[in-house]
């Protein structure tokens, strides 16, 4: 939390400021953006897990980023949430791409997800 990592460096500064009186350091938080993470058992994973799966004739890769994305806003909104996309790379970089076919398989996992954890399917 905001308030941990504040609390984290404030200790820090007391630290050093015991062994220098002359040191002077204040900590301001700003921006404080919630970490977010998944269970890989959490139905939302499984259910995107097995339409890609069948989509893409292979189990997608599971794995976990360190950047931060609009899915903590997501799930502390309590709308569970996965991150799921094209193959690409160079992601918000001066080249940057995903492959055409990628995004029809993309379009294709997600709507077949939405309807199978909406229980419309």
């Amino acid at each position: 939390t905001g308030e941990s990592v504040a609390a984290e460096l404030q200790a820090i500064i007391h630290k050093i400021a015991a062994g220098d009186p002359d040191f002077r350091a204040e900590v301001i938080t700003g921006l404080v953006r919630l970490p977010y993470e998944v269970a890989k058992n959490a139905e939302i994973v499984q259910t995107v897990k097995k339409a890609a799966a069948r989509r893409l004739n292979r189990e997608p890769t599971l794995r976990g980023d360190a950047y931060w994305t609009d899915c903590a806003l997501l799930s502390a909104a309590g709308i569970p949430t996965v991150m799921f996309g094209p193959d690409g790379h160079g992601a918000h970089a001066a080249e940057e791409w995903v492959e055409e076919a990628s995004i029809h398989a993309v379009a294709d996992v997600l709507t077949e997800a939405i309807l199978e954890f909406s229980g419309k399917k």
